[in-house]
């Protein structure tokens, strides 16, 4: 398990509803959710771009883009 699988576990009762489903989505599918871009990862998770954005925040990155160059 990843420090931001940790991080996103450790965080997910704290979410909002949007947020959840985006986090559902990044522990359901963590293998392959870094080769997608985010309005993909929006559609997927049935949920917004801005939800991921939220996520990313959460768990300590300024944005999903940075968050994939240190996955």
């Amino acid at each position: 398990m990843t420090s931001i699988e940790i991080r996103v576990r450790d965080l997910y009762e704290d979410l909002n509803v949007s947020e959840k489903k985006a986090a559902t989505f990044f522990l359901n599918y963590v293998d392959s959710v870094f080769a997608m871009p985010i309005a993909q990862l929006a559609k997927q998770a049935d949920t917004t771009q801005v939800a991921w954005v939220r996520l990313c925040k959460r768990i300590g990155s300024v944005s999903y883009t940075h968050l994939r160059a240190h996955e």
